[in-house]
């Protein structure tokens, strides 16, 4: 197990569905039409690690994020797009998160995650984990954050 906190990443199993291994994720990735979602996460609560596969990593257990309060407050990315912006890249609109309606607590937030949204959380794939960004680590102050993804794309294979 390799700690990822603080870095920036694709995750692995992700990375290996893209190529054709999908024994890592019951079904593959499909930015254009798949509903990605993104939640900003609480390292001091859960450690992100390049194992952890599917989002029931970050919420803490039941009630839902017990341990990680803001996964609770997932956003949907919106106009989510691949290879609009060159061959291989994924992009989607900036993310405004509005708030303390989704930015609840006073906890610091050292990360963002990316995953594909699944109904069932033990499924839904971690795609991408932010740890070192512009204005990471966050503490919520009840103010909207907007997240404003690279004019290039958010990343690219």
């Amino acid at each position: 197990m390799a700690s990822i906190a603080g870095a920036n990443a694709l995750y692995a199993p992700y990375r290996n569905s893209v190529v054709g291994k999908t024994s890592d994720y019951s079904t593959r990735v499909d930015a254009d039409s798949d509903t990605l979602f993104v939640f900003f996460s609480d390292d001091a609560s859960v450690t992100p690690d390049d194992t952890h596969v599917f989002t029931s990593s970050y919420e803490g257990g039941a009630p839902q994020a017990t341990l990680n309060p803001t996964f609770a407050n997932r956003l949907t990315l919106g106009s989510v797009t691949a290879g609009s912006v060159g061959t291989g890249v994924v992009d989607a609109a900036d993310s405004l998160f509005t708030g303390s309606s989704v930015l609840i607590g006073s906890t610091t937030q050292e990360s963002l995650i990316i995953a594909k949204f699944i109904t069932n959380s033990a499924a839904s794939p971690v795609l991408a984990h932010f740890g070192s960004a512009t204005g990471l680590p966050l503490t919520p102050n009840g103010a909207d954050v907007t997240v404003v993804w690279n004019a290039s794309g958010i990343w690219r294979f």
